[in-house]
Formats: C-alpha cells, structure tokens, sequence
C-alpha cells in the first residue's frame, strides 16, 4: 500500500472533507466497483483542542484554566505586556 502524507487542508479543501485528520484508502467496495474509504476523527482545527470535549468539562465545571492544560499540557497562562509599538485590536488607526 503507498502512503501519501499531506501537511496542511490541502487534501480536505480539495475534497471538501470536513475533517482535518483523516486516513483514505482504495477499496473495492464489495462489489468489484474501485473507490476509496475514508476514515476521520472530528471536525476540529487540527490544533489538539477537542470541541465537543472542551464543552463537556465546561459543562461538568471545569474553567477554562483547566481546560486549557487539559489539551495543552507544560503551558503557562498569563498576561502579556503590552506593545506600545504595536496597535491595540479595534483601535482606530
């Protein structure tokens, strides 16, 4: 069996596959007719944060500290300085 890795939505936005992790491979569809399978896990971002997962917990009480190191593991959460080089996000300007 050849294996083609794609990085990126590539193969997903070609497809119009919702899925960002997925697995497709030829089948022969039981009836002798060629075609794929496709097999995927989700309809995230490909980012390591389950939605439907993340709703859960918030729903069960968790806050969003613990979410968040839930899917993330090693972070640090806090603030950042602010630049004032660089414009604030709906500053006129």
């Amino acid at each position: 069996m050849r294996v083609i890795r794609e990085r990126g939505t590539v193969v997903s936005r070609t497809l119009d596959v919702w899925d960002t992790l997925f697995w497709a491979q030829p089948s022969n569809g039981g009836g002798g007719e060629p075609g794929w399978v496709f097999r995927g896990k989700g309809w995230g971002h490909g980012v390591g944060m389950c939605q439907a997962g993340a709703f859960g917990m918030a729903v069960r009480g968790a806050g969003y500290r613990s979410i968040l190191a839930h899917y993330y593991t090693g972070i640090e959460l806090g603030r950042l300085k602010p630049n004032p080089e660089r414009p604030r996000f709906g500053a006129a300007g």
